[in-house]
């Protein structure tokens, strides 16, 4: 990582943007506590492996999808084996100490994989195809077993971020403000959330599908529920805004295939200013970019578990367990359509939430008491439609926000027992932090 250790300001870190980590924008930065590794990877098809402890780059591979962008990663749950995709749906794995090709998955998206998990032993991908599609890790095996592909009336945009609770549940959200969590096998829709949806009172709701999945959700007999969650909003049209920013280049460090449809972390700059979120009576884009589940909380219907970030720097605490949204707050003041969250993160004990946005800058919040009320989970009696009282505004405690970046922060890591944050962007650094906002190297 090309380590520069030692205290500094963070004006004058931020003032030196000449220590690149890739020659392109970095997609992502993910922490290997195997061997205490930080794993990058960029939009030129490129993966680094670098010691945590000297910075030195360890091997670096290139070309791993062609000339196609790299646009999701993750480990396996073993931490041995890393996954990728990219922009053309392709997904590969590898052995990352030494850039051994150990895999290919059948190309079914034939589109942009937006991100990608490892649940017990599959692989869920989601992105622009609107499927989720699960693999078998066929690994050991001779005859692979065909993937799933999950299809819903409900996915009608692009999928644009995955996330597991514990073992059990999944959660994804897509470009419309839905999110739709699902057991671990997606065979049971558990609940639908919903920023932009509006019903005939003109809210915002939650829609929850109760089914008998035990130790998670309460097992009714009603088919659904619909729970206000949001004031209402308006539903002009913003199919000409979005086609925009998914047509808009990168900023900063190239982008590979000039004209081509382009992933939304990239730079927005150019785009029009649009008004406030605070006039909610006023055109806006609900899309999540990103979803963070809190394991460590229990699933109550007063208690947030999920933690999502999109357009306009909104951050919002949901309950999966009936309650619906339970909280929401901007991170950047007087934020526009174009400010944007795209990495959310948080401790083993859930106690902090990390957030990195389009405008280059980490925050750093007290959740420990946010949206958690320690009760006996509450059952919502069948065929009602449930009132709520309407949605937290207040933040939780910030502990510090900090410039970490120029451009848009794409990933943010925090490395466990250590308080080190890894912090990505398309500036093409890849940087560490403390969780008090010091820098330490590039």
């Amino acid at each position: 990582i090309n380590a520069e250790y030692g205290e500094r300001t963070r004006k004058s870190i931020v003032n030196n943007s000449n220590i690149k980590s890739h020659q392109k924008s970095v997609r992502a930065a993910l922490y290997n506590h195997n061997f205490n590794q930080v794993v990058s990877t960029s939009y030129d098809s490129m993966v680094c492996v670098w010691d945590l402890d000297t910075g030195e780059k360890v091997i670096q591979f290139s070309h791993c999808h062609g000339d196609h962008e790299i646009t999701a990663m993750t480990f396996d749950p073993t931490h041995r084996r890393l996954l990728t995709a990219a922009k053309d749906g392709s997904i590969k794995i590898w052995n990352f100490n030494n850039g051994a090709l150990l895999g290919e998955l059948q190309n079914v998206h034939s589109e942009e994989v937006t991100d990608i998990l490892c649940c017990k032993n599959t692989f869920i991908t989601g992105g622009w195809s609107r499927q989720i599609v699960i693999y078998s890790d066929s690994r050991g095996i001779e005859e692979e077993e065909p993937p799933r592909i999950i299809t819903d009336s409900h996915h009608t945009e692009d999928i644009l971020s995955i996330a597991l609770y514990r073992s059990d549940i999944i959660a994804y959200s897509m470009y419309d403000g839905t999110i739709m969590v699902r057991n671990c096998g997606c065979e049971i829709v558990l609940c639908r959330l919903s920023a932009s949806n509006c019903n005939s009172t003109g809210q915002g709701y939650a829609r929850i599908y109760y089914s008998p999945l035990a130790n998670t959700f309460p097992a009714d007999n009603a088919p659904y529920s619909d729970v206000p969650v949001l004031p209402p909003i308006s539903s002009k049209s913003t199919a000409g805004v979005k086609q925009r920013r998914r047509e808009s280049s990168i900023g900063g460090g190239g982008g590979l295939g000039g004209g081509k449809r382009i992933s939304r972390l990239h730079d927005t700059s150019q785009l029009p200013k649009l008004a406030q979120f605070s006039d909610q009576e006023k055109q806006y884009d609900c899309s999540v970019d990103k979803l963070c589940f809190l394991n460590a909380r229990p699933t109550a219907y007063n208690t947030a578990t999920l933690v999502s970030g999109g357009s306009y720097s909104m951050i919002r605490a949901w309950s999966c367990q009936g309650g619906g949204m339970l909280g929401q707050f901007q991170v950047l003041n007087n934020a526009t359509l174009n400010d944007s969250i795209h990495a959310i993160t948080t401790n083993a004990k859930n106690t902090l939430l990390i957030t990195g946005d389009t405008m280059g800058y980490c925050t750093v919040y007290d959740i420990s008491r946010y949206c958690f009320t320690m009760t006996t989970a509450h059952r919502y009696p069948p065929n009602v439609v449930h009132k709520q009282r309407a949605p937290c505004v207040e933040p939780p405690p910030l502990k510090v926000q900090f410039r970490a970046h120029l451009t848009t922060i794409t990933n943010v890591e925090l490395v466990p027992d250590q308080n080190i944050v890894i912090s990505s962007s398309t500036d093409c650094s890849i940087r560490l932090w403390t969780v008090n906002g010091s820098y330490i190297g590039t």
